[in-house]
């Protein structure tokens, strides 16, 4: 336990130790298959707030890697889903896009991580390449 932002950097510390479990989310993740046959033993822990499935991590576990969209790593995923909604617990996953997450969000997730800062960062660097190919091509023309 480092000082950090959440206790004011030291100086609200007694105050976070005091509210710290309150205030405390245990989220775990599923990202194999072995954590999908065994979801409804690990939900039966007490304590858990969340599950958060790492789709891309399932699929390499399931032999189909980057396949998230495949019917096996579907079943997957939805195996984990409905065992969140047995045992009432949220349930979350990771999305690439926004029209992923609204995917998710319709099927029943409530906790989403969508994209991440490399492909945020990607997709924002491929977007000035293109603008500036598009303004070369117009000003040589």
């Amino acid at each position: 336990m480092g000082l950090a932002r959440a206790h004011g950097y030291g100086l609200k510390f007694q105050e976070y130790l005091q509210r710290a479990n309150d205030e405390t989310a245990v989220v775990i993740q599923i990202e194999h298959a072995a954590g999908v046959a065994n979801v409804d033993a690990i939900l039966a822990v007490p304590g858990i707030d969340a599950v958060l499935i790492g789709p891309y991590d399932l699929s390499g576990s399931l032999g189909k890697l980057g396949a998230v969209d495949d019917p096996e790593v579907q079943s997957a995923v939805a195996t984990v889903l409905h065992s969140c909604r047995r045992h009432d617990v949220a349930a979350g996953i990771f999305a690439a896009t926004a029209a992923e997450a609204q995917k998710h969000l319709d099927r029943g997730f409530s906790l989403l991580a969508v994209a991440s800062d490399a492909l945020l960062l990607g997709r924002a660097a491929v977007q000035v390449l293109e603008a500036l190919k598009t303004r070369a091509t117009q000003s040589h023309s």
